[in-house]
């Protein structure tokens, strides 16, 4: 019998309610083994990650050097300020969901109001 490799996420930011309960249903428990990181020092903790998924925590040079496994970082948010772009430049793709937040920004949020 052969076990697929399981891969190590990390939730790593404070999120709206029931994120990660969301995601934990998209990624099969067989495949994916996801922790919920909420404090700055579970994060600085972490040191198996092969998938981060950031919002408000920074993925500075130490980040990648803790993670030796890391495989991808994915900013919740626009742009990548909170990055190492430099050190992911040596074969970690990072990405982000621009356009998706909009409403935390205040711009769809206000929509239709006083319309």
């Amino acid at each position: 019998m052969v076990v697929p490799h399981q891969r190590h996420g990390g939730l790593a930011g404070n999120y709206p309610e029931q994120t990660y309960e969301k995601l934990r249903k998209l990624l099969p428990e067989q495949k994916f083994e996801l922790e919920e990181v909420n404090e700055q020092s579970q994060f600085d903790a972490v040191t198996d990650a092969e998938i981060i998924i950031l919002r408000i925590f920074k993925a500075p040079k130490e980040v990648f050097e803790r993670n030796p496994k890391l495989k991808m970082i994915l900013r919740w948010g626009a742009g990548f300020d909170s990055v190492d772009i430099e050190e992911a430049g040596r074969g970690i793709p990072v990405t982000n969901t621009r356009g998706k937040c909009k409403c935390g920004i205040g711009t769809d949020s206000d929509a239709g109001a006083g319309a």
